[in-house]
């Protein structure tokens, strides 16, 4: 069997977490430093059946050097919603839960 490199995170701040839905998930938002480079991380926690908080499957790790270009992307899909229009002119419609 052959040593695999490690995962694991060398740090790992907690920035903010964000209310996903009505089930208690949220979007909890990290910066995590890993071989010397820095990332964003992007995971949705959940709180299981015993009462314990859990990192879910889905999430992301991003280089922090694109931060810029994020802020960027997300402030349009923002300019989009206060429009209540989505990029190709279709109505959004707001259902209350965070997707």
């Amino acid at each position: 069997m052959k040593n695999r490199p490690s995962t694991i995170p060398d740090t790992e701040q907690v920035i903010g977490s964000i209310p996903k839905n009505r089930n208690g998930d949220v979007l909890r938002v990290t910066l995590q430093r890993f071989r010397g480079s820095l990332y964003i991380s992007f995971r949705v926690f959940f709180t299981g059946d015993d009462g314990i908080e859990r990192a879910g499957r889905g999430g992301m790790n991003l280089r922090a050097a694109i931060l810029p270009q994020l802020l960027a992307v997300l402030n349009l899909a923002k300019t989009a919603i206060d429009a209540n229009l989505a990029p190709a002119g279709e109505p959004i419609e707001e259902t209350g839960d965070a997707a």
